[in-house]
């Protein structure tokens, strides 16, 4: 439930549509808080904030990393309709602000049935087939992959060895955490190592600077694949797409991310 996620982060109302919460120790990549770690911290302000449960679309813009430890989260309703409440977030520590959400939120149990057009999405190997992050020779696994219980395709994982496969894709199954609420979903997607790190060019941190993600559904009980590629990259940027569906092979979100490749 988000509910437990908003106690791990000890999200509380201050005044004024401004909360406070913590970003949790433990949940970083490369030394620095995931930036879909972030984002679901501000999402799950925006739940708070605007009493919707899922968060249809969102957007986060990230201005500088950012540490664990305490945030102030100001929080905006931008318009609220009968379906859908648009609002924002911004999130600061140390008085610098940190990032950025824009998200319209409304209840996707209004939206059950099936689709009209639906995503031929690749076939995934079952988890117990894949390879868990700890049996990655190679690979010093980063915490995320811990509390995510991350394991990856086996076909995808020769970056970690130095032998990339030479397609900038990466996929496997995670566990969706805290009850599977929506406003996690950022978290989800950008759990997974980047896909570019298969083509064998570039390997080391890549700063998000922006992180879109559309939620169509809840996932069923159980993991959640999700699949990610990478289309262009560089000189200086490179983006990502991903796909995530649940075990009953519903497709449960998509998303585009945009990072930085530094040098």
């Amino acid at each position: 439930m988000a509910a437990d996620f908003a106690d791990l982060i000890g999200l509380t109302a201050v005044d004024g549509g401004t909360w406070t919460a913590d970003v949790p120790e433990g949940w970083d990549f490369m030394g620095i808080p995931n930036g879909g770690l972030v984002s679901s911290v501000m999402a799950v302000a925006l739940v708070a904030a605007t009493e919707r449960p899922d968060p249809i679309t969102s957007t986060a813009h990230f201005v500088r990393p950012a540490l664990p430890g305490a945030t102030v989260i100001e929080t905006e309703i931008i318009r609220s309709g009968r379906r859908l409440t648009t609002a924002r977030a911004q999130l600061t520590q140390n008085a610098e602000v940190v990032a950025h959400l824009v998200a319209s939120l409304g209840d996707l149990d209004e939206t059950m049935g099936d689709a009209i057009v639906d995503l031929d999405l690749p076939a995934m190997p079952s988890p117990e087939e894949c390879v868990g992050t700890n049996d990655m020779l190679g690979f010093e696994p980063p915490p995320i992959a811990h509390r995510l219980n991350l394991r990856l395709h086996p076909d995808q994982i020769g970056f970690a060895a130095g032998r990339p496969r030479g397609e900038a894709v990466i996929s496997g199954w995670l566990d969706f955490p805290f009850g599977s609420p929506t406003a996690l979903m950022p978290l989800v997607a950008d759990a997974l190592p980047p896909s570019v790190f298969n083509t064998g060019k570039y390997l080391g941190l890549l700063p998000t600077i922006e992180l879109t993600v559309h939620t169509h559904a809840r996932p069923s009980a159980g993991p959640v694949a999700a699949r990610f590629r990478t289309d262009h990259a560089g000189p200086r940027y490179v983006e990502e797409d991903g796909w995530i569906s649940d075990t009953s092979g519903q497709l449960i979100a998509v998303s585009r991310q945009i990072a930085v490749l530094p040098g």
